[in-house]
């Protein structure tokens, strides 16, 4: 049992076992059911598992999607500062 310890949480279903993580976006529904909220949780789920068919994880997706939006622009890295600064070992 201590052994699965370090692999994700699944919801088991049993033709597909998505990721528990998109059980927030089912929360969502629940709270708030109306027809768009559906829309959102099923579609957020159809592309959750299209993803990991494809052999992405969940956060891999989280961080795909932030480079889409941010773009090549790093605003939280300061380009002036020599990089010895913040690797002191080398």
């Amino acid at each position: 049992m201590w052994r699965d310890t370090a692999r994700p949480a699944r919801i088991g279903l049993h033709f597909v076992k998505p990721d528990a993580r998109l059980s927030v976006f089912l929360l969502l529904f629940f709270l708030h059911t109306r027809e768009w909220t559906a829309a959102v949780a099923g579609s957020a789920a159809l592309f959750f598992v299209a993803a990991e068919k494809l052999g992405f994880g969940f956060e891999t997706v989280f961080l795909a999607l932030r480079a889409v939006v941010l773009g090549r622009s790093r605003p939280g890295s300061r380009e002036w500062v020599p990089r010895s600064w913040f690797f002191y070992g080398r």
